[in-house]
């Protein structure tokens, strides 16, 4: 909101298929849950980047927040913090906040 990006809150889930990582598809779906290693690198990926929010999920949490999701996912991690924003309209977001902060910005130059 400092910049005014134009963006959305939507949160996400990140989730768990039996055909992810170790390439075992027949794995047994009660042994794989809040304790799987993806799962855990997912998480911690958000919590090093500050989102203490993030939350991994077993397959009936998945299940309960998502529940037209198909019952062959195995867990997820929730991030609620996630947002979406254009790419396109980021750095012209930047380039208006800095013309308004005084910038000089030149187009089509040779450097």
């Amino acid at each position: 909101v400092r910049y005014n990006v134009p963006h959305r809150c939507c949160g996400s889930m990140v989730c768990l298929w039996p055909w992810d990582g170790n390439g075992n598809e027949d794995e047994d779906a009660c042994s794989v849950g809040v304790h799987d290693s993806r799962l855990e690198a997912v998480a911690k990926e958000s919590w090093d980047a500050g989102d203490s929010h993030c939350k991994i999920c077993s397959k009936a949490d998945v299940l309960d927040m998502e529940p037209h999701i198909s019952k062959e996912v195995r867990g997820g991690v929730h991030i609620p913090g996630e947002i979406v924003l254009d790419p396109f309209l980021l750095p012209l977001t930047y380039a208006v906040h800095a013309r308004e902060n005084g910038a000089h910005i030149v187009n089509n130059f040779v450097v």
